[in-house]
């Protein structure tokens, strides 16, 4: 389970100030750090906004991006649940703030193991502790068992399943969205994540004092990474 290190910090300054979540500048912090794209990318629900692709260290050699919208950076208009692509026919599956939005989540993942290949990889983001964001639908939070049992059944092999942020920055999202009015909202944005990673630091200290039996921080995450392979056993 990962809190931000002071060295995310200014990355996550800078995008609540322009008006992203914590949840969101946290999954770009994963992104530039961890995420390896390769060959053929399928960006499935990255219509509206794959803010996420600019921070990713590798250079993909094609990106499809599949929406049930259309848009200019949709390739394909199709439900993820029923992707008109060939099976084994993509290399990485990027799934960042989609799952949740999908009610048939099991016929998604059954559909990304289809299309990926044998030495494929899949990369995705859900949130946890975030409001309701209709998209046109919000239908789940996922727990890292859950989804390591979603995956499992789908045909797909975890490899990483991440816990981001803590309870602080979980709180400051719930109250993020309603810090409006142009440049002196903000502020109060900037303001209110400067309090919550006060509290991380000043609660991280109160740990070494009080010891491993103190609340978790990391217990009420603000999002989960996972990563998975197809299974080829």
């Amino acid at each position: 389970m990962n809190s931000p290190s002071p060295s995310a910090w200014p990355m996550l300054f800078r995008e609540v100030y322009l008006g992203s979540s914590v949840g969101r500048a946290l999954m770009h912090v994963e992104v530039r750090e961890t995420l390896e794209m390769r060959g053929v990318v399928l960006d499935i629900g990255g219509g509206r906004r794959r803010t996420y692709l600019g921070h990713a260290r590798s250079e993909p050699r094609r990106v499809v991006t599949i929406d049930i919208e259309p848009g200019p950076d949709v390739n394909v208009v199709a439900s993820a649940t029923c992707m008109p692509l060939d099976r084994a026919s993509v290399d990485t599956v990027l799934c960042f703030n989609v799952l949740e939005h999908i009610y048939d989540h099991r016929a998604a993942l059954a559909e990304i193991a289809r299309v990926l290949k044998r030495d494929g990889a899949l990369h995705g983001w859900v949130p946890f502790i975030i409001g309701v964001h209709a998209a046109p639908n919000d239908y789940f939070r996922y727990t890292p068992s859950s989804l390591e049992q979603l995956l499992l059944e789908s045909g797909l092999e975890p490899t990483r399943i991440a816990c981001c942020g803590n309870v602080f920055l979980s709180a400051f999202d719930l109250v993020r969205p309603h810090l409006r009015g142009g440049f002196i909202g903000r502020l109060l944005r900037v303001y209110g994540l400067a309090l919550a990673l006060l509290a991380q630091l000043v609660y991280t200290g109160a740990t070494r004092i009080v010891g491993e039996s103190a609340l978790d921080p990391a217990a009420s995450p603000s999002g989960i990474w996972f990563s998975a392979r197809p299974n080829t056993e």
